[in-house]
């Protein structure tokens, strides 16, 4: 008996000294390219933030960020890696004695919804460690808050048309407009600007009928046809509509309050500035 109890505290004792006996952390390196789907800007940035997140956990050996054909915006002319159109290179880790980790269709999806559920400010930690967005865009940018957003009070709106309808349900523009327009009674607002980033020329032309001294908009592509501008459009150039997305982001993010319908684009904003208020129009 004595020697029973004896090997039971040894037990207990070596439990607290090195702990319970865990799983093996993964010693992959993984190299980030999505698999041959062709995927928007931010499902990327959703992507990207879900990996990250997993790496600060130490769950793997390194990362590097290589997007190829994979990214919607791809254009052989500005180099092979698509990330780095618009941000920094991301190369974290060791790749020596590690394996290399690709990433299937379910796994690209795991990770884009894990980063997309991710809490606000646990996004824009991360963007402000890992997520450096390239100088000229920064530049550009930087501009056009100067000469629009200065000395102003701004209602950011996003309105997503094209072919989201396939994933939420399609918010007609007077549920917009209505919403600017109890935004601007409610905080008694005689002095406003309304940035607008669409995909649709058609909701720009509509809400700057409406408020025609208040609504800016940066110089961007836009769909006149109903059909989105990613997708079966050979003559252009998709990584300059990439640029444009993300600026339109940006300027979103920094505004006074976000209205806005379901799309990754302007969720990200809520990432860029986790403070930012928010309207939100329909799901996601």
């Amino acid at each position: 008996m004595i020697l029973f109890r004896s090997f039971l505290q040894f037990l207990v004792l070596q439990t607290f000294l090195f702990g319970a006996e865990a799983p093996a952390k993964t010693s992959q390196y993984l190299y980030l390219d999505a698999p041959s789907k062709k995927h928007g800007l931010f499902c990327l940035f959703n992507f990207v933030a879900g990996v990250l997140s997993e790496y600060e956990a130490g769950n793997y050996a390194g990362i590097e960020v290589n997007f190829e054909q994979s990214c919607a915006y791809y254009n052989k002319s500005r180099g092979s890696n698509c990330w780095q159109y618009y941000c920094e290179p991301i190369l974290l880790g060791s790749r020596k004695d590690a394996a290399l980790k690709r990433f299937d269709s379910q796994e690209f999806g795991d990770y884009a919804l894990r980063g997309r559920s991710l809490r606000r400010e646990e996004v824009s930690r991360i963007i402000e460690k890992y997520i450096k967005i390239n100088r000229a865009i920064k530049n550009k940018v930087r501009a056009f808050l100067m000469q629009h957003y200065l000395n102003q009070h701004v209602i950011a709106v996003h309105y997503r048309g094209t072919d989201k309808i396939s994933e939420a349900p399609r918010v007609p523009y007077s549920k917009v407009i209505e919403s600017v327009e109890n935004y601007i009674t409610s905080h008694s607002l005689e002095q406003y600007k309304i940035f607008v980033a669409t995909d649709e020329k058609s909701f720009l032309e509509t809400i700057k009928a409406v408020f025609p001294h208040a609504v800016v908009a940066y110089d961007a592509t836009r769909s006149s046809d109903g059909k989105p501008l990613h997708y079966n459009r050979p003559d252009a150039d998709l990584s300059k509509q990439g640029e444009e997305a993300l600026i339109d982001c940006l300027l979103l993010s920094k505004g006074n309050v976000l209205i806005r319908t379901s799309s990754h684009l302007s969720l990200w904003a809520t990432f860029f500035n986790p403070y930012l208020p928010v309207i939100q129009l329909s799901a996601h």
